[in-house]
């Protein structure tokens, strides 16, 4: 019935449209009456396909709007090389950093799509698919979407070779002693190297126009074997013309595995900008935390070292920043970490008899860092800026200072056993830095740059307590022309302190006459 209907509909829209049209163009009655039985072949209307003007369409159609096509950006790359390499491979400068293998690696690989929205890319570099594949290479995807999300993910590997001809080998009966050869001939060459591989992941949303929120998850492994300086003691009987200390390298085991959290908050408004981050970092030691060692030159003798101890690290920043106007900025920097780990002490020697174990083996430190910095940014003229800068920053050690009583006896240089404490000094200290400097634009080609800054630092447990840096500087740069430029400066840096030559006998040797020699101050406190 409906269909009826619909047609019947459309035979009358057809019937009206035909119609108007032709009493509107031809001016003639809705239909021609019948002169006589001759004339019945005529109908009673004109149908469209009729009509006398065919290039005219009987109604107007709907506009069709096209719709845009979707913009993208697809582009893929590839640079393959083959290399060959001719130099001497036993040294190990020629490829202390890179594994240089003969053949063919692909060099460079990277891929991106991109589009109004969004974009995706990705890279590798130095793959090598016919012999290490990707162990001296790096590599990351990325995703964005636009104003939204931002997200990361990478990896690289780093190889470190340190010898190619080392000459020691690895004592089969304890994985953590090394046996150093006295004849270079019978010695089995060992491959020193450590191999760093660290993967990333950072995130970022923006859920707003003025809120960040970030986080990114790191993790480093080392592994291998480095080269480690150990001192031994020699037997002057059977070895007359050596030293009685011979310093030797063994190859120390690593495997290290370093992991960070990061947590971030950002606002801004144009005129506050606020940045909150969260940061802990996890150092562990998969190894023991002692190397021993044959002595080559003792029979039943070793030597024994302390490694990394395991140690976590917390440091929480807030960074406010405002806009005053346009020409006054406020930017400021309050930090805070701390430092905790447990050291196991360990004796130096372990020769029968001689050597022993700590009664108190175990020190948990306690180390706590402090750091703010404000920096007042000004333009009071339009060619003329200014500076004003403040920064304080604290180390301190809080580590208890017991004093470790009953140690065990000490190797000397002859051979004996001496008994001494061992107190532990811990160096805590605090910089004070305040300084202005400033920049005046003369003219388009000449420019001057000038401050002044004072630093005041002060220690504990150090040869100089109190210091005093002042540092002056006067910068002209002109621009001589397109091709020329010059500069002419002046900087005057001082620094003060009361060196104390005395400060390691009240430590080390009270009893002693010896003071420190001039020569040997430490470099980093010379006036």
């Amino acid at each position: 019935m409906k269909r009826l209907f619909l047609i019947a509909i459309i035979i009358l829209l057809i019937v009206n449209v035909a119609f108007s049209q032709e009493k509107t163009e031809n001016q003639e009655p809705l239909f021609t009456p019948a002169e006589g039985p001759e004339k019945k072949e005529d109908i009673l209307y004109t149908p469209a396909g009729q009509a006398e003007t065919p290039e005219e369409i009987l109604f107007t159609p709907v506009v069709q709007i096209e719709k845009p096509e979707k913009l993208y950006t697809l582009t893929a790359e590839i640079i393959s090389e083959f290399q060959s390499i001719n130099l001497d491979k036993e040294s190990s400068k020629a490829q202390e950093y890179r594994i240089l293998a003969d053949g063919l690696y692909i060099r460079d690989f990277s891929l991106y799509y991109g589009s109004q929205t969004q974009e995706f890319g990705g890279k590798i570099e130095r793959v090598f698919p016919l012999s290490d594949l990707i162990a001296d290479g790096y590599g990351d995807l990325s995703y964005r979407r636009y104003g939204l999300l931002d997200v990361t993910f990478g990896l690289s590997k780093f190889p470190h070779d340190y010898a190619n001809d080392a000459k020691t080998i690895f004592n089969l009966e304890n994985p953590y002693t090394y046996r150093v050869q006295q004849s270079p001939t019978t010695a089995v060459p060992v491959n020193v190297s450590t191999q760093r591989d660290s993967y990333n992941l950072l995130f970022k949303f923006s859920p707003g126009d003025r809120l960040i929120i970030s986080s990114a998850l790191t993790m480093e492994e080392r592994k291998g074997r480095r080269p480690f300086t150990v001192e031994s003691l020699t037997d002057t009987t059977q070895y007359p013309f050596i030293n009685p200390t011979a310093i030797i390298e063994i190859a120390e085991p690593v495997d290290y595995t370093t992991t960070a959290i990061d947590l971030g908050l950002e606002y801004m408004d144009g005129t506050i900008d606020l940045q909150l981050n969260n940061n802990l970092r996890i150092f562990v030691n998969n190894l023991r935390d002692e190397v021993i060692w044959d002595n080559p030159y003792k029979d039943a003798a070793y030597g024994r070292a302390k490694v990394a101890d395991d140690h976590t690290v917390h440091t929480l920043s807030f960074k406010p920043s405002v806009k005053f106007t346009d020409r006054i900025r406020l930017i400021n920097t309050l930090s805070y970490s701390k430092v905790t780990s447990s050291m196991d002490l360990v004796p130096v020697t372990t020769t029968p008899g001689v050597g022993g174990e700590f009664l108190r083996d175990v020190i948990d430190s306690d180390v706590r860092n402090l750091l703010f910095s404000s920096i007042l940014s000004t333009r009071p003229f339009a060619d003329v800026s200014l500076n004003m800068k403040y920064r304080y920053y604290a180390h301190k050690n809080d580590t208890p200072k017991t004093e470790i009583d009953e140690t065990p006896p000490y190797v000397m240089l002859d051979g004996s056993a001496t008994l001494y404490p061992r107190i532990p000094r811990y160096m805590s200290y605090n910089t004070k830095t305040l300084g202005l400097d400033g920049a005046w634009v003369i003219t388009e080609r000449l420019s001057l740059d000038a401050g002044i800054e004072n630093e005041d630092i002060s220690r504990d447990e150090r040869e100089v307590g109190e210091e005093n840096k002042k540092k002056v500087f006067l910068t002209l740069r002109s621009r001589l022309s397109d091709k020329l430029s010059g500069m002419l400066g002046y900087i005057y840096d001082r620094r003060r302190g009361d060196y104390d030559q005395t400060y390691y006998k009240a430590i080390y040797d009270p009893n002693s006459n010896v003071d420190q020699h001039p020569l040997l101050r430490a470099f980093d406190l010379s006036e």
